[in-house]
């Protein structure tokens, strides 16, 4: 195992020698490919696996994946890489991080690229012995902990001095996902729109430059254009979950709900969940689900609502939206009088969290049933201890 420290002003370092010796100081020079370059030279053996500094790998047996690599004739095996904020899943790509050492290196100070010639590479052959958990890409402390704003003026500054029509298309492609992430639409926009006129744009980053550019006109609450976007998308690929609950959260905007409930239902039914950013985002299906039950809710059939939050809550028990999902299925029952089932949530719920308790009271009231939060709120064995006064 080699540690490359790029400077670190904690005790990584020594934390790092306490699981090996190899620990080697490189000096920060806003060069991302140089710094893995030397983490490569200082290895020495015939496979070589990277791990950045926020990930895990999850493996079955070392010897296992040794014996697997002895019967590939390749020069590289991608690996999948699970993203989590905090405890959910958010996204699942497939990365080149596993490769023959001889011969290979990384090019471009960020957004770098591994080089590897000859290269013949495939996915690995048992991905349930390997797997790779990055736990600092997505969720809360992201942009406290600088990630976007170092990367944005490296990627400015290469652009400036790159004339490679290929890697220019690349950097642009990565600037406009880092403008996104940090929620700067209209940078995030032009990023790419540009790329999207680009005529020699590579098939293969066509989907997911106008993938991108949906996601900030959604963010820029430009929707009637996010719906044209997102029609001329689903044109070319009916199967994209995104585009069809990324269209229908458009429409709900327009207040074109009855539009938005076909969508969202045609995109529970489509084939992936592919991302903007190329990997496929866990968060989709859940967010479709959530949005099915609101807009069920806003037209009326309550029924629907109430089974669309609870397939929610069974598919993601951890899922964290704007509402706790409980609360949603409570509103969706009592908005279609099923007030004994109501009750009985409110039952569950009352031992477990107080605070909720008194949410949903107050949901009744703003549901114009106050005589309703009363009869609950007097009828409620656990009424005296779990509500304030």
């Amino acid at each position: 195992m080699v540690v490359v420290d790029c400077g670190s002003l904690d005790g990584t370092a020594a934390v790092a020698r306490s699981f090996t010796e190899r620990v080697v100081s490189c000096p920060w020079t806003d060069d991302f490919a140089a710094a893995r370059n030397r983490a490569l030279a200082e290895a020495d053996t015939p496979w070589a696996l990277t791990l950045d500094a926020d990930e895990r790998l999850v493996s079955a047996d070392p010897t296992t994946v040794e014996t697997v690599l002895r019967t590939v004739d390749l020069d590289g095996v991608t690996l999948p890489v699970l993203f989590y904020g905090g405890p959910h899943l958010v996204e699942l790509a497939r990365q080149p991080r596993l490769f023959r050492r001889a011969g290979a290196g990384y090019r471009g100070k960020v957004a770098e690229t591994l080089q590897i010639s000859p290269s013949r590479w495939s996915f690995f052959p048992r991905p349930d012995l390997l797997e790779i958990n990055n736990l600092g890409h997505f969720g809360p402390g992201l942009q406290q902990r600088g990630s976007l704003l170092k990367i944005q003026p490296l990627l400015e500054a290469e652009l400036e001095n790159t004339e490679d029509p290929e890697r220019r298309l690349q950097l642009v492609l990565r600037l406009g996902g880092v403008w996104l992430r940090g929620g700067s639409f209209p940078q995030a926009a032009g990023c790419f729109h540009a790329l999207s006129q680009e005529p020699h744009l590579p098939a293969d980053a066509l989907l997911p430059t106008l993938l991108g550019l949906l996601e900030a006109l959604t963010g820029l609450e430009q929707f009637a254009d996010a719906v044209d976007l997102a029609d001329h998308i689903l044109a070319k690929d009916a199967g994209l979950k995104v585009a069809w609950g990324r269209r229908a959260y458009a429409l709900n905007r327009l207040e074109r709900s009855r539009e938005a409930r076909e969508s969202i239902l045609r995109g529970i039914g489509a084939r992936h969940c592919l991302s903007w950013s190329g990997g496929e985002d866990a968060r989709i299906t859940q967010e479709l689900w959530f949005d099915l039950g609101v807009t069920l809710s806003r037209l009326g059939e309550h029924a629907g609502a109430v089974y669309a939050f609870m397939k929610l809550k069974a598919e993601a028990p951890g899922w964290s939206g704007p509402v706790p999902v409980e609360r949603m299925v409570f509103r969706a029952l009592v908005e279609g009088g099923a007030i004994a089932e109501a009750k009985l949530l409110l039952g569950e719920l009352a031992g477990r969290d107080a605070g909720v308790r008194a949410a949903l009271l107050e949901d009744l009231s703003q549901l114009g049933h106050p005589e309703l939060a009363l009869d609950l709120l007097v009828g409620s064995e656990n009424a005296p201890e779990t509500v304030p006064r």
